[in-house]
């Protein structure tokens, strides 16, 4: 492997953290260029690109899938356990202005 490839392994959380701060970064008309030549770049890749890419796109769901249930368990949890703190309080309320 060379090292700019081993590089880009083992560092892609930091390259994508900076990938998203140069982008917040530009301005609307960057942006709309960038975005621009993107779709023309799909456009234009053969399928054997379009399947690599698409390869990657459903491998990093796939990571990220477990975290995404685990957070969206936690704050189900999170909004059950205070609604029923709010009702608990609400019984109290009502009880003590009986």
């Amino acid at each position: 492997m060379t090292y700019w490839k081993e590089y880009y392994k083992n560092n892609a959380s930091l390259i994508k953290s900076k990938q998203k701060e140069r982008y917040h970064g530009m301005t609307k008309k960057a942006k709309k260029e960038m975005l621009e030549s993107l779709k023309e770049k799909r456009l234009n890749e053969t399928d054997d690109e379009r399947e690599n890419r698409l390869g990657k796109y459903r491998e990093n769901y796939q990571i990220n899938r477990d975290q995404r249930l685990e957070y969206q368990k936690n704050y189900s949890n999170k909004q059950k356990k205070y609604i029923k703190s709010l009702e608990k309080k609400i019984k109290d309320l009502q009880e003590h202005i009986s």
